[in-house]
């Protein structure tokens, strides 16, 4: 697995199910994997919500570096999209994984 993360560019997304395959071990244990990694601040995590805006091309997405973040910004806003008023779609807050600027060695 080490190999396979180091082959990423910095600041690119590391995607679980992508590299689950690569690696050849289970969903669920690379993406425990990918969590450890992050509380070790070996790699970054982001965290993604979006509206729910009935028009696609107008849904808006929100990203943070910090799951605090996120929460205050939910509550802060009362749970709408400040750009739009569409409901914010907090049943699915998508994480990213990120590949920081000192890769694995």
């Amino acid at each position: 697995m080490n190999e396979e993360l180091n082959s990423i560019n910095p600041n690119d997304v590391v995607s679980p199910r992508l590299l689950s395959r690569k690696v050849k071990l289970p969903l669920a244990t690379t993406e425990e994997i990918l969590i450890d990694l992050s509380y070790e601040k070996i790699i970054g995590v982001k965290y993604i919500v979006t509206c729910r805006n009935p028009q696609e091309d107008f849904q808006h997405a929100f990203t943070f570096s910090q799951r605090k973040e996120l929460v205050k910004f939910i509550l802060l806003k009362g749970r709408k999209c400040p750009d739009c008023g569409s409901p914010l779609n907090t049943d699915d807050i998508r994480v990213a994984f990120i590949i920081m600027e000192q890769q694995l060695t």
